[in-house]
């Protein structure tokens, strides 16, 4: 066998739409590649939810022109 084939994905930064249960388990897990978490919900995460998980929400007007390119 070879070596692992793919990139390296520490300290990068990870969007995430909806952060509800699942949104907030993917961020959990980013969080051990010390990954910058920036987030997009109909609701803001209550202030310790985003320092635990390193997350910055993020507006729909900041997001729309990446998911449209």
């Amino acid at each position: 066998m070879g070596s692992p084939v793919g990139a390296d994905i520490h300290g990068k930064t990870l969007g995430v739409i909806g952060f509800g249960r699942i949104g907030r388990a993917v961020a959990r897990r980013a969080g051990g590649f010390n990954m910058r978490i920036l987030y997009h919900d109909a609701l803001r995460a209550d202030a310790a939810a985003e320092r635990e998980l390193n997350a910055t929400s993020w507006r729909r007007s900041d997001c729309w022109p990446m998911l449209t390119s």
